[in-house]
């Protein structure tokens, strides 16, 4: 079952080019009908609906502030970030638990890859898995980095048994 969907090929050529076949002639103002799975729709309405045009599905984007959204998002899993840190012999508090950088990465739902001040000096990275809206799933933390400071420059980092 497939979705039809009619898009403007000057207003998003980028896009539609990544979903379209390479063999396809294309010309400015002409309309492209994709066929789409619901999946794949939902990943393009994700992606025009992104609030960082230079982000690619599968990619970073470049590190932000984080906003308010962002600090929600980290307060509601400070405590299982907590409890993973100290079952992971790390035996301080979070005295601050701030989040001050911010990379995402759209997948079949958002990565957030967040830099959090726990201290003055000391810092943590978490990777947190937002689901896509339509699932009502709540996020989930899938890594912790232990061992950064506020210079530590916040990148990638695949959940592993490495980190936490």
């Amino acid at each position: 079952q497939g979705v039809r969907l009619e898009l403007s090929w000057s207003t998003t050529p980028e896009l539609i080019s990544s979903f379209a076949r390479p063999n396809m002639a294309r010309r400015p103002g002409q309309a492209l009908v994709v066929l789409a799975s619901v999946p794949m729709l939902l990943t393009l309405l994700s992606l025009l609906s992104c609030p960082s045009p230079c982000m690619a599905v599968g990619g970073t984007g470049a590190a932000q502030a984080a906003g308010p959204e962002v600090q929600e998002l980290v307060d509601g899993l400070r405590e299982e970030a907590l409890k993973r840190a100290q079952a992971a012999g790390w035996n301080g508090t979070f005295d601050r638990w701030e989040a001050k950088l911010v990379k995402t990465q759209v997948v079949a739902g958002t990565n957030y890859f967040v830099k959090v001040a726990v201290s003055d000096t000391d810092a943590l990275h978490l990777r947190i898995y937002k689901p896509l809206p339509h699932t009502r799933l709540p996020p989930t933390l899938n890594g912790v980095k232990l061992g950064q400071d506020h210079q530590s420059p916040l990148e990638y980092f695949e959940p592993s048994d490495r980190e936490l």
